[in-house]
């Protein structure tokens, strides 16, 4: 017999059980290991390398939960709908609620490290009889959501160029230009996935590491050169409502969403569990620290930028051909530094997006 952690007895003696019926047939002269039996109990044979440790597991998963991707592009709306005081409070709270998801998913997670993760966790823990249904609906729902992040972090990363080459050249896209821009961003993140293994791992160090440290170099760099710096109470608690809507309740609402679009994707380190060593320890480990590193990474850019606002109006004038977060940071470090950050937003939504279609291509295998 072999036991392990959250793994049932196997037998090796290739006898079937009697109370499942399920043959395992595992012979230790194949010098299977941990992760291999735990897929055989499962009913899966090993058919794909495992070349994720939990950092880099980490780092995938981390990349697709970007904080970087998730604040700067819905920065304007997020002054609009609500302001600072929404965009910090529903951060921690939205991040609070789904760390104790985060947590339940990845105890599951350890259970059953499987690719498709959502879907065969359904199914397995549906039962019999609602097992079906769970998992079609599961599996549907993730589909959908990951064609749509796959999409809306390609816009994101076309949109950064468009505001790169509006400020170098003084020149704008037409509808076409930018469609093709659109297409090459999501074409170089499909090249990586396809044709460059090593690179993916190594792009999930390079990740990690770009994520961090580009946050800290746009807050500091803000907050050391920034004209006059805004008081607690307007970070904490200042509300905007520049929408067409009366009910502050409502903008309040639609402002969590802000938080919301951003805290998922943390999944995506189960997607290419059967892709790392010690899954059934790794995978949820780096589930769990996706969302820590959001939640902390978040907080500080989300402070950072709204303690250097300088005049909130010019950033969320209706006339404006520029986005919020080019206006604040030209207004706060200039026109260069300005360029400077674009380029660290752009080469960090490309990574996300490189993790986007990862976690795609595994949810569809």
């Amino acid at each position: 017999y072999i036991m392990s952690d959250n793994c049932p007895i196997i037998q090796t003696n290739k006898r079937s059980s009697p109370k499942n019926n399920i043959n395992l047939s595992i012979d230790l002269t194949l010098q299977k290991t941990e992760d291999e039996i735990r897929l055989a109990v499962l009913g899966y044979a090993q058919e794909v390398k495992r070349i994720f440790s939990t950092f880099t597991n980490f780092g995938l998963a981390a990349s697709m939960i970007s904080v970087i991707l998730g604040i700067i592009p819905l920065y304007s709306y997020s002054l609009q709908t609500g302001g600072p005081v929404v965009m910090i409070w529903s951060w921690i709270v939205v991040g609070f609620f789904c760390f104790i998801l985060v947590a339940s998913l990845a105890e599951i997670c350890s259970a059953f490290p499987t690719m498709g993760a959502l879907y065969y966790w359904a199914f397995r823990l549906g039962g019999p009889r609602w097992g079906p249904f769970a998992s079609w609906t599961a599996g549907w729902c993730n589909l959908l959501g990951q064609i749509a992040g796959v999409a809306s972090g390609g816009y994101s990363g076309a949109q950064i160029i468009a505001n790169i080459v509006s400020l170098t050249q003084g020149y704008d896209f037409s509808d076409a230009e930018f469609l093709a821009v659109y297409a090459a961003v999501l074409i170089l993140a499909g090249v990586v996935n396809t044709f460059a293994e090593t690179l993916l791992t190594a792009l999930c160090y390079v990740s990690v590491i770009w994520h961090v440290v580009g946050v800290l170099i746009i807050v500091i760099w803000m907050l050391c050169t920034a004209p006059t710096l805004q008081n607690s109470s307007f970070v904490l608690s200042h509300f905007q409502n520049s929408t067409t809507f009366s009910s502050s309740s409502y903008v309040g609402l639609i402002g969590i969403l802000f938080a919301a679009s951003t805290f998922t994707g943390y999944d995506t380190a189960a997607h290419i569990a059967e892709e790392t060593t010690h899954s059934h320890k790794s995978t949820p480990t780096a589930m769990i620290a996706s969302v820590a590193n959001c939640l902390i990474l978040g907080l500080i850019l989300i402070v950072g930028m709204n303690v250097c606002i300088q005049d909130l109006d010019s950033l969320i004038d209706p006339d404006n051909t520029q986005e919020a977060y080019t206006i604040l940071w030209q207004q706060t470090v200039g026109h260069n530094p300005t360029i400077f950050f674009l380029l660290i937003v752009f080469v960090a939504i490309e990574c996300s997006n490189c993790a986007n279609l990862t976690s795609a291509s595994r949810m569809v295998r």
